[in-house]
């Protein structure tokens, strides 16, 4: 599951960065994230340990449909990870490192709807928050370990998947540094329908789901935009 999902992830970026190129006669940005992943679930208390992030990139796609609404395809890999020492339980000495592999539509939201230009069409470098939320399908391959003397505990676990669908919810601020490119800070959570993006479920917590988060900066460039025919 996870190479056949792994090339489809490397086949859907590249249609990412390419596909804009041909119907630039829109307003599309392509462009790329980059920043850190974090998770919560058996290993991990609500508030996480930064310490814990690890590196998250990948590219975008999008397309301006109105100055308020913006359709997004995203493909983004990264790394979670946790350890029980740093949670409220009795350590256990459990700990995770896992490789999370996600394609996403989302619908952002821009609060302001901000052009980068005046109605002379002048650039004015603003600047606008926005919320999003959508779909994602998630690969994951999880590898956890516990000290010898805890086993039996078998990892990985009889039943154990590496895929589930994910909802990305969360904001961001977009700014036009000039008339070709937005840079933007964004943050967001991914609720999964699975228990084992750490690996562990059921000798932890069966009953309750992993989630995680990728934070981090966009940049993008803009392709077809006419400042004095589309305002954003």
């Amino acid at each position: 599951m996870n190479k056949n999902f792994n090339l489809f992830f490397f086949t859907y970026l590249t249609v990412l960065c390419i596909h804009p190129f041909k119907a630039s006669a829109q307003l599309f940005e392509a462009g790329m994230f980059l920043g850190a992943a974090n998770y919560i679930g058996d290993l991990a208390d609500p508030n996480f340990f930064i310490t814990e992030s690890g590196l998250t990139y990948g590219g975008l796609v999008r397309y301006n449909m109105t100055p308020k609404w913006t359709a997004r395809l995203s493909a983004i890999k990264g790394t979670i990870q946790g350890n029980d020492a740093n949670t409220q339980n009795k350590p256990r000495g459990f700990s995770f490192l896992t490789d999370v592999s996600e394609v996403s539509g989302t619908l952002e939201w821009n609060m302001f709807g901000a052009s980068a230009f005046t109605s002379n069409g002048i650039f004015a470098n603003r600047f606008d928050p926005y919320v999003f939320a959508g779909l994602a399908l998630t690969s994951f391959t999880a590898n956890a370990k516990a000290p010898a003397k805890t086993t039996p505990y078998p990892f990985p676990e009889a039943g154990q998947k590496d895929a589930t669908l994910s909802f990305p919810i969360g904001l961001g601020l977009k700014m036009h540094l000039s008339e070709e490119l937005n840079f933007g800070l964004e943050y967001g959570n991914r609720f999964t329908l699975s228990d084992y993006l750490d690996g562990i479920s059921k000798t932890a917590n069966p009953k309750s789901k992993d989630w995680y988060m990728f934070f981090g900066v966009t940049l993008s460039y803009i392709i077809g935009n006419d400042p004095y025919t589309y305002k954003r």
